[in-house]
Parts: structure tokens; sequence; C-alpha cells
């Protein structure tokens, strides 16, 4: 007989806070506009947090990830973003 797995679903904002994963962003609009040339701190940053509690509150618990409206740049303001699932960290 083999070992088997509980398998859980992670799709919703509130199954991802339950299980203690967290969300970033990464903003596509920033991205194009990165330049090496410029001093560090001087580039706008292409990825942010996304504070998780705050989308639950806004979105609701039961939001699903995959097709979620994504949220806005905190820095250039538009919703060119992809949102990132990241997984906890184990050790």
């Amino acid at each position: 007989m083999s070992p088997s797995m509980e398998m859980i679903v992670l799709d919703t904002l509130g199954k991802l806070a339950g299980r203690g994963w967290s969300i970033s962003g990464w903003c596509t609009d920033c991205a194009l506009r990165y330049r090496r040339d410029l001093p560090p701190g001087q580039n706008v940053p292409s990825g942010f947090s996304i504070d998780l509690r705050q989308l639950i509150a806004e979105r609701g618990a039961g939001t699903k990830i995959v097709g979620m409206k994504p949220p806005r740049c905190p820095q250039c303001g538009p919703a060119s973003t992809r949102v990132i699932v990241e997984t906890l960290e184990r050790g």
C-alpha cells in the first residue's frame, strides 16, 4: 500500500491566507521603463508586495485567484500587473 497525501486546493484568497502563503505583484509597465544606466535607487521597482489581508477586505475571502482582476501598481497606477503566489518556506 502506498502512502497517501491529503490534497489541499488553494484556489481563493482566503485559503492562501489561511495557510500562511503570500502574494506579490509585478508591473509590466514599470519593468519596461527600467533603465540599466541609472544609478541604484533611481529606477522604479517592478515588483511590489501585496497586503493579502487588505486585498481580502476589499475583494472577499472567496475571491478566486485564477481570473482575479489584478491589483493596480503602487508606483505607476495602471493595472498592467501580474500576481505571483509565493509558497511557504519550510525550514
